[in-house]
């Protein structure tokens, strides 16, 4: 009950904060909004990507759970009663439900209800043993990697990181994957990913970023960030991926 006066409080005064034009104001309330590091391409959805971007989230979120953005603690009970509708292809991208769920067993009996399951890890853990496709992953040391995040002040960040060490085994970044797929299927949705990897996409994100004349390189060490002189891309690349973001 606590919890859910709680909740109403903090609605009352976020509306109150609304009425008074305190949003995004110095003083007031600073909205939290994620970062964007680039745009991408307009994409013309196939009738398979029309009719399953029109369905409703399988956790319920945006519906059930109106104003979150996703709930994926209400994944095993509505895989387990196909509700919204039942569940044909799951796909798990490093985490693993099955270990760190507190209720792993509602887990497993979700799990058994899905007939195809796919997982895109970089160990052999308790959710890839149970999947019937396994796709190696880089670890995250051998990944390209970005993570857009907001700082106490309101600035928006998108961080950025380049692979630490060469892969050590034959696996495949998720993103690779997905671009490899989609160039297969080729029509709209191979035109709508055009890059040959997923390092060229962030670096094509990047490009847009120093385009627009707002973005400026993020350095862990302030004294080592570069002047305010006009940066090449190149230059900006170079910066943006050895200081972080």
């Amino acid at each position: 009950m606590s919890e859910r006066v709680s909740f109403f409080n903090q609605l009352a005064v976020h509306a109150l904060n609304a009425l008074a034009g305190n949003i995004g104001l110095p003083g007031g309330v600073l909205a939290a909004n994620t970062p964007e590091a680039g745009t991408l391409p307009s994409f013309d959805p196939d009738p398979v990507a029309r009719r399953g971007g029109g369905r409703p989230r399988v956790d319920g979120a945006g519906t059930t759970f109106t104003l979150a953005s996703d709930a994926p603690q209400q994944l095993p009970e509505n895989l387990l009663a196909k509700k919204p509708y039942p569940v044909n292809t799951l796909v798990v991208s490093n985490c693993n439900p099955l270990f760190a769920s507190p209720n792993p067993k509602r887990w497993k009996d979700a799990l058994a209800e899905v007939p195809s399951i796919v997982s895109f890890s970089p160990f052999m853990d308790e959710t890839a043993a149970y999947a019937d496709l396994i796709v190696p992953d880089h670890t995250p040391l051998e990944s390209w990697q970005d993570a857009p995040s907001v700082t106490l002040g309101g600035e928006r960040v998108v961080g950025m990181a380049k692979p630490a060490v060469i892969p050590v085994c034959r696996t495949r970044q998720a993103a690779d994957v997905l671009l490899k797929v989609s160039h297969l299927l080729g029509g709209s949705v191979g035109a709508a990913f055009p890059w040959a990897n997923f390092d060229t996409l962030l670096k094509e994100c990047a490009q847009q970023a120093h385009a627009s004349g707002h973005a400026k390189p993020l350095m862990l060490d302030p004294a080592e960030e570069p002047s305010d002189e006009a940066l090449s891309i190149e230059d900006f690349w170079e910066v943006v991926t050895a200081g972080g973001g």
